[in-house]
């Protein structure tokens, strides 16, 4: 190998090092949220409030699942606001306790009524 060879098989390690080390730690915290429509009644919007920000679904049919990635900035719980179809809007506060740093997931399910069963699998990075 000729001496710029070494050189760029050199730099190429070093960046592919620390791509790899900036890349594993940018996920480290988010949080996978699930909600599932169990209900009786098809939901035009739900909204998940928590630390940091908020997360839309909707509209969720029957049986319908949705899910996406939440990256709270501080102590956090969730609270719903969910809007179904030609009703008023019904607000659930969900027992949980995460915070930044957190990552895994939350399972929330709505059940007869929008009652709340709740399944998570958090750790801490």
């Amino acid at each position: 190998m000729t001496r710029i060879s070494v050189w760029l098989c050199k730099w190429l390690g070093v960046f592919t090092l620390f791509a790899a080390l900036f890349g594993g730690c940018t996920d480290a915290s988010e949080i996978t949220l699930a909600i599932t429509n169990n209900s009786e009644v098809p939901i035009q919007n739900l909204v998940a409030g928590f630390t940091g920000g908020t997360a839309q679904f909707g509209p969720l049919k029957v049986g319908d699942r949705q899910e996406t990635k939440i990256k709270p900035t501080g102590e956090s719980h969730i609270e719903l606001d969910i809007y179904p179809i030609g009703g008023k809007v019904e607000r659930r506060v969900i027992d949980t306790y995460f915070e930044q740093g957190y990552r895994g997931k939350i399972e929330i399910t709505l059940g007869l009524g929008f009652a709340v069963e709740k399944s998570e699998q958090l750790t801490v990075r």
